[in-house]
């Protein structure tokens, strides 16, 4: 037996339709027994099953017809069901609501379909996105271990490794705390630069490009953070390269006060004692008498005392010679390099050449003598008639021993 709405097999003693819920109608033989009148009896069938009547075929064409009624009736109520409903009052049209046809009851059947295997979907995705997140907090959670072992150890470069990696979990965490692990990596660099400082500084020699190389060290550890010690680490390095640059360009008492600056700096900072130890022992050899020549000219045919010569006009320096006596001696050669002999014991040095000096004290630890004037006499060059090509330098003398000397300035005499 069929229900006339889904068409679904039913049972014959069904009242209502176990698919789509339609109330059965009754179809086939009835018995003719009015005190039986058992329904649904199959066409075929010649007696009632439960009083034994014999039913005849007007019974049945009687169902028939009746079942041919109401399935009429169930189609112009489908029908109907699916014709607007216009209201007068607001002009909006409503559907009539009728029972769900065979077609509609496919349709839900196919979106609780769909939307189970969304939702599937989804909860797959959710347990896989949990799980990721346990593992790289799990990740994140051991690197930022091993970077707090490293740290104890004192390994910084190792430490650093492991906080950019934890870093790089804590982009993809969504239940950890994102606290930036950017101020221990600094930190970390930090330490690192400082103690490769302080490691070149205690082995520093005094030379321009090691101290340096020295202060950039400090340098990058001052970027990654601003401390008291590095900045006094900078300045000690800023020091020892003005010294050092003074003391190329032979600028003594300058670079010795950039020295004894140094010394007071490094002292009061903490600077590794061995250090400042090659710094005053580079003091002390640059705290000794020193002198340059920086220029010298010659002015002929000058008269002194009424005798006939050259004045020699010399610009020089000295240092460290405060109220100590130096000399400043000229020496003459022919032009090839021999030496110009003395005749008369009158201008001449310890071994016989001719030459001409004066002395000099200075008055303070760095002295300028910008005319300093020697002048010698022709009549004790000792020349014969005639040309003769001669030259001379200059010497800056303290304790017999030559603290500077000058260029040759050749010139031409004639008798």
């Amino acid at each position: 037996m069929q229900c006339t709405n889904c068409k679904s097999e039913i049972v014959v003693t069904a009242k209502f339709c176990p698919e789509c819920g339609h109330k059965v109608e009754n179809i086939g033989k009835t018995c003719p027994n009015k005190e039986c009148k058992r329904t649904g009896l199959p066409e075929e069938a010649l007696f009632c099953p439960d009083c034994g009547t014999k039913c005849d075929q007007s019974t049945t064409l009687s169902n028939r017809s009746k079942s041919d009624e109401h399935s009429s009736y169930n189609t112009q109520i489908k029908k109907e069901s699916v014709k607007p409903l216009k209201s007068s009052g607001l002009g909006a049209q409503l559907p009539l609501v009728g029972l769900s046809s065979p077609k509609q009851v496919g349709k839900k059947k196919k979106m609780i379909s769909v939307g189970g295997i969304i939702g599937l979907l989804i909860g797959i995705v959710l347990i896989i996105f949990v799980i990721s997140q346990f593992v790289i907090g799990g990740k994140y959670d051991r690197y930022i271990r091993w970077s707090e072992v490293a740290i104890q150890k004192g390994d910084c470069e190792v430490a650093i490794k492991y906080y950019e990696k934890a870093n790089e979990c804590l982009s993809s965490l969504i239940f950890k705390d994102k606290i930036s692990l950017d101020t221990k990596i600094n930190e970390c660099r930090y330490v690192t630069n400082l103690n490769e400082g302080e490691k070149l500084l205690a082995d520093l020699s005094l030379d321009k490009s090691d101290v340096e190389k020295v202060k950039e060290t400090f340098q990058k550890a001052q970027e990654y953070k601003n401390t008291d010690l590095t900045e006094s680490r900078i300045q000690f390095c800023e020091k020892l390269l003005s010294a050092l640059d003074a003391e190329s360009e032979e600028n003594w008492v300058s670079s010795l006060d950039y020295y004894n600056e140094a010394i007071n700096y490094g002292i009061n900072n903490s600077v590794s004692n061995q250090i400042i130890v090659k710094i005053k022992e580079e003091k002390a050899k640059i705290a000794i008498p020193k002198a340059k020549v920086l220029e010298v000219t010659r002015e002929p045919n000058i008269y002194n005392d009424g005798e006939k010569g050259m004045t020699i006009h010399v610009h020089f320096e000295a240092a460290f010679m405060k109220g100590l006596q130096g000399r400043v001696t000229a020496w003459f050669y022919y032009e090839g390099g021999e030496k110009l002999l003395d005749e008369n014991d009158h201008y001449h040095t310890t071994d016989g050449q001719v030459s001409c000096g004066k002395d000099f004290e200075p008055s303070y630890q760095e002295s300028v003598y910008k005319d300093f004037k020697l002048f010698m006499p022709y009549s004790e060059l000792h020349l014969s008639s005639g040309s003769t090509d001669l030259k001379f330098k200059i010497g800056v003398i303290y304790n017999h021993e030559q603290l500077a000397t000058s260029d040759y300035l050749s010139f031409r005499m004639t008798k």
